[in-house]
C-alpha cells in the first residue's frame, strides 16, 4: 500500500478530542504513536487506535510500515484503515 491520507482532530478546552476530517486510510508517525495518550489505544496496543475520545473513529493497523521523509529526516509511518461501524 503506497497511498494513505491523514486526519484532522481538535482538542477542546474540556479535554475531549473530536475529528474534523479523516480519510479511510491514514498514516500515523511511529513517534506520534509512541507519545499518544492511553485512551488512543482501546485494546491496550497499537493494533487498533481511536482518533476521538468518543470512540467513533476507530482504525485497524494494516501491517504496513512505510519510511518517508519530513523536515529533512527519515521517519516511519504506520498505516491504519478505518473500521466501519
Amino acid at each position: 500500500m503506497s497511498k494513505y491520507g491523514d486526519a484532522i482532530m481538535r482538542r477542546h478546552d474540556d479535554g475531549t478530542v473530536t475529528v474534523e476530517r479523516a480519510d479511510p486510510v491514514i498514516g500515523v508517525s511511529k513517534e506520534l504513536l509512541d507519545e499518544a495518550e492511553s485512551w488512543v489505544f482501546p485494546n491496550g496496543d497499537q493494533e487498533t487506535i481511536q482518533l476521538d475520545t468518543a470512540g467513533e473513529y476507530l482504525y485497524r493497523r494494516t501491517g504496513s510500515v512505510m519510511e518517508t521523509w519530513g523536515g529533512g529526516e527519515p521517519y516511519q509511518v504506520v498505516i491504519y484503515e478505518r473500521i466501519e461501524p
